[in-house]
């Protein structure tokens, strides 16, 4: 039998999109002064990144005579933002209700509090005019540039054609029919199953069923740290060779339930499933648990992602015990 690693792997960045219309309506703006403005309510995007926008009466000189010439300038406005952020913007002007025009480009958010010219607007524009109703629309795309790194990696076995074939019991798995143990689960639910089938699958049931001990005694296995559905994934897998719900919270339980009994395949499948979703937002968190529960598979693939992440001259054991202190000290 050969076994081939077979990986995959995506690169996100992170975003948001938020989209702002502002309304500007009954507004007679020749009475705007130079240096008087108008302001939008302030929005904000999933992030809590604030704008708002000011329409400003300004002077500026003509290009055709001496005389200065009123306009009102457009800004995009920022408050409290603390860290550096890149700012894609797309704003769109339609007067009563038809489009007038649209402008885009893309800026680097530095400071909490800054003002970004958008669009400058003489009285041949019409864009701001007493009888019209304006609407600004905005759509930013915000991004700090974070990159998360998802990695999926899968072992695949080539067997030999001659391979007998395993046994199946796909039609005893949760069948009272010849059961001769029940598993008692940790909400007091009680399971029915097979000693001969648990005990080929795991060298813990074999050592309950042929030893002088109070399992084979009562014909009944108390695993009252195992929840009901792990119990029953669990046993679907020994069974079957299958596992039906592949949620993240599921296979952790699963993967605790394996290393107690020894179930090696189950395990195997557990950080491998684990692994599939390994991102750099939850990779400390995965690498605790495959220390917790000597998942090497799970661990190399842990850390490996951080090799590539921070400093690939590491080996993976540095960085494993890097990390480990690391989140063991912020856990105390």
């Amino acid at each position: 039998m050969a076994n081939v690693n077979v990986m995959s792997g995506s690169t996100s960045i992170d975003r948001e999109d938020c989209q702002f219309t502002w309304t500007i309506k009954n507004i007679n703006y020749k009475d705007l002064k130079e240096g008087e403005s108008l302001e939008s309510p302030i929005f904000s995007a999933a992030c809590d990144k604030k704008f708002y926008f000011r329409l400003i009466a300004e002077k500026i000189q003509s290009n055709t005579t001496d005389i200065p010439v009123s306009i009102k300038s457009l800004y995009l406005c920022t408050k409290n933002i603390l860290n550096e952020i890149r700012c894609d913007y797309r704003i769109i002007i339609n007067v009563d209700g038809r489009f007038k025009t649209q402008t885009s480009d893309t800026i680097k958010i530095l400071d909490a509090d800054t003002t970004y010219k958008i669009k400058d607007s003489d009285m041949s524009s019409g864009y701001f005019w007493y009888e019209n109703i304006t609407k600004i629309v905005c759509n930013l795309t915000l991004s700090r540039g974070n990159s998360t790194v998802y990695m999926d990696s899968k072992s695949i076995a080539y067997h030999n054609k001659d391979t007998i074939p395993k046994i199946k019991f796909d039609w005893a798995f949760l069948d009272i029919e010849l059961s001769d143990v029940k598993l008692r689960t940790a909400s007091g639910e009680e399971i029915p199953a097979h000693r001969l089938i648990l005990a080929a699958a795991s060298p813990v049931f074999k050592a309950m069923f042929t030893h002088d001990m109070i399992e084979n005694k009562n014909q009944l296995v108390d695993m009252a740290d195992v929840s009901h559905e792990t119990a029953v994934e669990m046993l679907r897998y020994i069974y079957t060779g299958s596992v039906a719900n592949n949620e993240t919270s599921l296979t952790l339980n699963l993967l605790a339930a394996a290393d107690k009994y020894q179930l090696q395949d189950l395990k195997n499948k557990c950080e491998q499933q684990l692994s599939s979703n390994l991102s750099t937002k939850n990779v400390y968190e995965m690498l605790n648990i495959a220390n917790m529960y000597s998942a090497k598979n799970l661990k190399k693939e842990a850390v490996d992602l951080v090799k590539r992440n921070i400093n690939s001259s590491l080996d993976y054991d540095e960085i494993s015990n890097m990390l480990l202190g690391t989140t063991l000290s912020v856990s105390k």
